[in-house]
């Protein structure tokens, strides 16, 4: 199976950015039955956090933008943000650490996830 995955990073090797303050998303494509992973792009976005006040557009916006993405790495997110994005479908992990470390787990965790529950996911 392919799962997307966003990473919230500045060079596409260190998840740096807190989810609130991200501008731009690594979309990388994780294969479980190759067992590995790829970059496919990136989304740039407006921050859903200006100057601690949220903005509910943006965060459907950035949400909109990610939609084909099952997970979302990040260094820090808050818990209504969390919250926000769990009620929309994804599932968000705080990960400040190398990108590649953060989807070799992600990618363990998919395997062992979806083995144990038998379910299927397409994005």
């Amino acid at each position: 199976m392919v799962y997307k995955a966003a990473v919230a990073s500045l060079d596409g090797k260190v998840i740096t950015l807190h989810f609130g303050r991200c501008e731009r998303y690594y979309i990388v494509k994780l294969d479980t039955d190759k067992d590995g992973y790829e970059y496919a792009e990136y989304r740039d976005v407006t921050p859903p956090c200006k100057d601690f006040e949220h903005s509910r557009h943006d965060f459907d916006a950035v949400a909109e933008a990610l939609a084909d993405c099952a997970y979302i790495l990040v260094a820090k997110i808050g818990p209504g943000a969390q919250s926000y994005m769990s009620r929309k479908g994804f599932t968000v992990l705080e990960s400040p650490e190398l990108v590649d470390t953060a989807l070799e787990k992600l990618l363990t965790y998919i395997k062992k996830r979806h083995k144990v529950n038998g379910t299927k996911n397409n994005n």
